[in-house]
């Protein structure tokens, strides 16, 4: 965990350097929104639609059935509305891939010798800005959609909360392996990309040896391979604790509905496991 936050506050440190648009902030404002929005539908909505739903059709009550189908109503408004709220996150990220390129071309000196820096300068701030874009529109939702799910799991059962809670540290370990290895990998791989463009336009304009070009593309390739490896251990790990932990939880949900007198059990073991596919999934 410790790596993961350095690499939070070295992007907010980034940010502030270079950002004081207030639209990236009302970007990340509105993008927040949405996050927050669909992990109330996904993580808590859906849960109780799967009961209400259930319960209203076995037992015929009108007024159950009703509830449950407008909470599905309202999730399906919720994800289609919010999509929206990501066009402003988007263009904010846009602008500050300007903003970042002006503000670093401003500070270098006209000299015929900065053209690689300058290049290496637009390749790297699209890469850092799309990646830290889309790295934000994936953890920051699965984060908040889990919080949800594991809050709606403890006020169905808390036996089985703390059951789906132990799922989490494990998958945070692995998370800050991760994060740290692909970094180093990432860092390779960039390093390499850019100075084999250095290097082959050296050799096409006869002033370096293909030699060096091949070098940098063998070390491209190493960094590229580590990063293959690295996403395949995370997706094999984080997939094998995605199925494990619903599996454990059913099998405990299903002890608990056999002791339960009540017809709902069924109903309520099913919106329990599907919160707690949410949280893992």
């Amino acid at each position: 965990m410790r790596h993961t936050a350095d690499i939070v506050r070295r992007h907010v440190a980034f940010y502030n350097a270079f950002l004081r648009e207030r639209t990236f902030y009302l970007g990340m404002a509105a993008a927040l929104a949405a996050y927050m929005a669909r992990a109330f539908a996904g993580g808590m909505f859906i849960p109780y639609v799967i009961s209400d739903v259930s319960n209203g059709l076995y037992y015929r009550r009108l007024g159950l059935l009703y509830a449950g189908l407008w909470l599905l109503f309202a999730s399906a408004v919720i994800y289609s509305a919010t999509e929206w709220l990501f066009r402003p996150f988007w263009s904010s990220i846009a602008r500050s891939i300007v903003e970042i390129k002006q503000k670093l071309i401003g500070g270098l000196r006209r000299s015929a010798d900065n053209g690689d820096i300058i290049g290496r300068v637009v390749n790297d701030v699209d890469f850092v800005m799309w990646n830290v874009g889309g790295a934000i529109n994936t953890f920051v939702p699965n984060i908040l959609t889990a919080a949800v799910s594991e809050a709606t799991i403890l006020q169905m059962s808390q036996p089985l909360g703390l059951l789906a809670l132990t799922g989490l540290p494990l998958f945070m370990v692995l998370l800050e392996y991760y994060v740290r290895e692909v970094e180093k990998a990432r860092y390779i791989e960039r390093g390499a990309y850019s100075e084999s463009i250095y290097a082959a336009g050296e050799y096409l304009n006869g002033q370096g040896s293909a030699e060096r070009f091949k070098t940098a593309l063998r070390s491209w390739l190493r960094g590229i391979g580590w990063n293959i490896f690295l996403d395949r251990v995370y997706w094999s790990g984080g997939l094998a604790l995605n199925y494990v932990m619903p599996l454990a939880v059913a099998l405990l949900g299903v002890r608990y509905a056999k002791g339960e007198r009540s017809r709902s059990a069924p109903c309520w073991e099913r919106s329990t496991l599907r919160s707690t596919c949410t949280a893992h999934w």
